[in-house]
């Protein structure tokens, strides 16, 4: 069963302070996912193993992440079930033995447990060098292994917009970085999610983003590109990154 609203979160390259805007709002929506009381999270994301093609499983070897001494336990079923209907479609999966986790994953995944005294069960998987289009078939498909799953499901999709704002960003400085951060947010704050697909491959490229296949595979797993998707969504800069916290696909009151 998959909770909603799904959810979007920064992927954090230098330390933010816990005062600033962006951590707050951070926590606020780490707080809303486990007011879902999901059994499972699945954390979508760019960093983690790479592959060419297909959907990337990142999960070690005993089944169980590590952030220090704190450990979190993977959910080998649901994997296996996520696999199952690729396989079935003729996607290609890949399973990554990974023991190192990123640290803005190490991050979210404290932020859970500091927060939730019975954790959740976890599940990372990575995007591919496939494109936006694939990404939200991918997610459409590992939809259907969550909605045949007795237990609740909720999703993050975790990465950056620009990391190239401003002169001295982490990874540079390009004049496209603030153009592709507004066309992103452009799409999901004027409820113009059909067009999210084909941001211009060049734009990608220039600005050193990690979120917009996590966000295609996200809107795969809502199953919609309408205008009927709810989002609230906010974007912060700090240190010349861009960052967006924020939901997408809760209830409409309208």
């Amino acid at each position: 069963m998959l909770c909603k609203p799904l959810t979007l979160l920064p992927s954090f390259l230098t330390q933010v302070d816990d005062s600033t805007d962006v951590m707050k709002m951070y926590d606020q929506t780490v707080q809303s996912i486990l007011d879902q009381k999901p059994n499972t999270i699945v954390v979508i994301q760019t960093d983690m193993g790479v592959h060419a093609d297909g959907m990337n499983f990142v999960i070690p070897e005993d089944g169980i992440y590590c952030v220090g001494d704190v450990t979190f336990a993977a959910d080998l079923e649901l994997g296996r079930q996520m696999q199952m209907s690729l396989e079935q479609h003729d996607r290609k999966s890949n399973l990554i033995h990974e023991t190192q986790l990123l640290t803005s994953l190490e991050v979210f995944l404290l932020k859970i447990q500091k927060n939730c005294p019975e954790m959740p069960t976890v599940l990372v998987v990575g995007s591919s060098l496939q494109s936006a289009e694939e990404h939200y078939k991918l997610g459409s498909l590992i939809r259907r292994a969550i909605d045949a799953d007795t237990n609740s499901v909720a999703i993050v999709a975790l990465g950056h917009l620009s990391s190239q704002l401003e002169e001295g960003s982490v990874f540079g400085y390009s004049r496209f970085g603030k153009e592709y951060n507004e066309e992103y947010l452009k799409y999901f704050t004027e409820g113009k999610l059909e067009n999210f697909l084909y941001i211009d491959p060049f734009l990608l490229d220039e600005v050193a983003e990690t979120l917009y296949k996590p966000s295609a595979m996200l809107l795969g797993l809502l199953g919609s590109l309408d205008n009927k998707v709810k989002v609230d969504v906010k974007e912060f800069e700090e240190e010349g990154v861009g960052y967006v916290v924020g939901s997408v696909g809760g209830e409409r009151k309208d």
